[in-house]
């Protein structure tokens, strides 16, 4: 599949830890800009079939239930399988198939998705922000601070805000 960068999607996945073999996938977040970063879309999905019992780690619970997002997983009666169907649609309305995956840290987003079928759609490269957030601080210089939401929909926003902000000190 050949990239293309008019339409840009960018990910994000919430998760029940770390570990994609054993941890499920509690929220996905999706923002589609344009190849100067303005959105055009945004959507996000809470599943319902992740169960948040699951979740050994006291710190991670805490987090999600600070968050709101164990509540609106509960809430939810989204499967996986329906929440793959609507992201493939989601990304072929937005023009964005053959996209890099963009966000931050996109390994980790990739090891929890590489059974989705929606996956598949993007391009194989990834456009990783976190990059420029290690380069910054190598270089002694203070990157745009990053919100501890965890959410999707907010982490895509600093993620863009921190491109943004890496953007304009190339062009400088």
């Amino acid at each position: 599949m050949e990239a293309q960068y008019d339409r840009l999607a960018w990910v994000d996945v919430e998760t029940t830890g770390l570990n994609p073999d054993l941890d499920a996938i509690l929220e996905v977040g999706i923002i589609i800009t344009d190849r100067s970063l303005t959105e055009i879309d945004r959507a996000s999905w809470a599943l319902g079939d992740a169960n948040p019992a699951s979740i050994s780690d006291p710190k991670v619970l805490e987090m999600h239930t600070r968050s709101g997002l164990l509540a609106e997983c509960e809430a939810s009666d989204l499967e996986i399988d329906i929440l793959d169907e609507i992201v493939c649609f989601f990304l072929k309305h937005q023009g964005a198939v053959g996209s890099p995956m963009c966000g931050s840290t996109v390994g980790f987003d990739r090891s929890f998705l590489r059974h989705a079928r929606f996956a598949k759609l993007f391009h194989y490269r990834n456009f990783d922000v976190s990059t420029y957030r290690t380069e910054a601080r190598l270089l002694g210089i203070e990157p745009p601070p990053k919100r501890e939401v965890h959410r999707a929909l907010p982490d895509l926003e600093d993620s863009i805000a921190l491109a943004k902000w890496a953007m304009a000190r190339v062009r400088t």
